[in-house]
């Protein structure tokens, strides 16, 4: 306050802590890892529970569940791919621009049953360890009209 700095009390922990939750992370200093707080793991598990339950869903509620999916790719290993079916099915079914967010869509069974993974707290928990990623691959790929190409370290592989 000296030093003409506002400082937010509620927000401010002044206490010594290993473990600090922010902006969507448990933060484990003693572990070095990230994860998903428990409280948004079980509104997760939530979510899916009753989406699963229900053949049926608005397209508001299909981007609710994703949204909340995707606010856990780093803190959720391969969050990513486990988001993916439900992902790519509402992409090539919905055209948000002509439907409105009250319009319901009959979700694929193979969808539903991706989303038991969503289900289980162990793979919402398991958390990301600080520090550099251990190992990292690139994939170059490319499509046209006539053919394909994928190209990784030295190996490549084509269609045409």
């Amino acid at each position: 306050e000296r030093l003409s700095l506002l400082i937010n009390w509620e927000k401010s922990h002044l206490t010594p802590t290993q473990s600090v939750q922010f902006i969507g992370a448990q933060l484990c200093a003693h572990l070095g890892m990230a994860s998903l707080p428990r409280d948004r793991a079980i509104k997760i598990m939530g979510m899916v529970d009753t989406f699963c339950r229900y053949r049926f869903q608005s397209v508001l509620t299909i981007q609710k569940l994703l949204g909340f999916m995707s606010s856990t790719v780093y803190v959720i290993p391969h969050a990513c791919l486990r988001m993916r079916p439900l992902q790519l099915w509402f992409v090539r079914t919905v055209d948000i621009n002509t439907c409105p967010g009250s319009c319901k869509f009959s979700i694929p069974r193979e969808v539903i049953r991706s989303l038991s993974w969503w289900s289980q707290e162990s793979n919402l928990m398991a958390g990301i360890p600080f520090g550099p990623v251990s190992h990292e691959i690139s994939v170059t790929t490319d499509a046209f009209l006539e053919g394909w190409g994928a190209f990784c370290s030295s190996l490549d592989v084509s269609r045409v």
